[in-house]
């Protein structure tokens, strides 16, 4: 009977030294999966590094490069430092460079990182640069930096060459960079020389009804609008054709006044028969100035061209309002056919 017992307990502890291997050996398959995904998420060692000048011109002498950096940092990346090296045949600027240190435009530059973190310092040594004051890395993260100032200088020969990015001493990487003859694009453009002189409005001034009594103008002008990129500026010239209101059936003439003065219009010259071109807009030339003090005009010619409007520089669209300005007298023979025709032309100062 004892020996029986005696058998019974060792198959029972057999089969507990079976389950508890089992169970072991789930265990350890269990922390293997672990372990296989972490690495799968994260490398042990930092990726996706690059360096980027901002002057790849080779011999850059007159224009140092500043430069940027990103990486992803690896599993093994901790505190402390990181350096950036350069190839022996670049020239970097000896000496501090904390005062350029750049974490904010590099975000910009690589989207997807964000600014190295820590109380950053840089010292320029040979031809690395030695960040310090770094914090604690996450893995798989993206890390970014640089000197925003122009420290590089580039070799005279233009090839590919090697850079290194070395975190806390011990995670490496390599980065391929292009030193070549020119990285500027020229762009070139051409704009045409532009006059333009439009109405608005028609080209029809009907002043209506004229009394010796009182003034009458035009109710509301003809505008002229004015477009040029002339650098100097531009002009308007009139020139009459019948030297004024002309009646066919009466042949009645109310001529302009002589040209070259501005006139009040409404004052002595009521009651006479007489008219002028007035511009209502602050370009008007002096005699034909209907701007300052409304009711004063200029005479025009019928054998020659005045000018009755300028700028000293270009226009965008512009107006110059024209108006006629009429006094006539109680003499003035009585006809509906009074009729003149004026003419305005205009050219740019280029």
């Amino acid at each position: 009977m004892l020996e029986l017992m005696m058998i019974n307990k060792k198959i029972k502890h057999t089969r507990f030294l079976q389950a508890l291997g089992i169970y072991l050996g789930i265990a350890v398959l269990l922390f293997a999966g672990v372990l296989t995904t972490m690495q799968k998420a994260y490398a042990a060692t930092l990726t996706d590094s690059q360096v980027l000048e901002t002057n790849m011109n080779a011999n850059n002498t007159s224009s140092p490069s500043a430069y940027y950096f990103a990486f992803k940092a690896g599993a093994a990346d901790a505190a402390g430092s990181l350096t950036v090296a350069f190839p022996g045949t670049f020239t970097l600027a000896s000496g501090t460079e904390t005062s350029h240190i750049d974490t904010t435009a590099c975000t910009s530059i690589f989207p997807g990182a964000i600014a190295l973190p820590g109380s950053l310092t840089a010292n320029d040594s040979g031809t690395t640069t030695t960040f310090s004051g770094m914090t604690l890395l996450a893995s798989g993260t993206e890390y970014c930096a640089g000197i925003n100032t122009g420290v590089l200088t580039n070799p005279a020969t233009a090839q590919d060459y090697t850079t290194t990015i070395t975190v806390d001493s011990t995670d490496t990487q390599t980065q391929a960079i292009d030193v070549i003859t020119n990285d500027q694009i020229t762009v070139t453009a051409s704009i045409s020389q532009v006059f333009t002189l439009a109405f608005s409005g028609g080209l029809a001034d009907a002043i209506g009804s004229l009394s010796p009594s009182s003034l009458a103008t035009s109710p509301t002008g003809v505008t002229a609008t004015v477009t040029t990129n002339a650098p100097s500026g531009w002009g308007l010239w009139a020139e009459d054709l019948y030297n004024g209101l002309k009646s066919p059936s009466t042949t009645a003439v109310i001529p302009y006044i002589t040209p070259g003065t501005n006139t009040n219009m409404g004052g002595g010259e009521i009651g006479t028969q007489h008219m002028a071109l007035g511009v209502t807009t602050t370009n008007a030339t002096a005699p034909f100035n209907d701007y300052t003090t409304a009711g004063y005009g200029g005479g025009i010619s019928n054998t020659g061209l005045n000018e009755i409007a300028s700028s000293t520089s270009g226009a965008n669209a512009v107006p110059v309002t024209i108006k006629q300005l009429v006094d006539i007298s109680a003499a003035t023979p009585d006809a509906t056919d009074y009729t003149d025709g004026v003419n305005v032309i205009g050219a740019g100062a280029f």
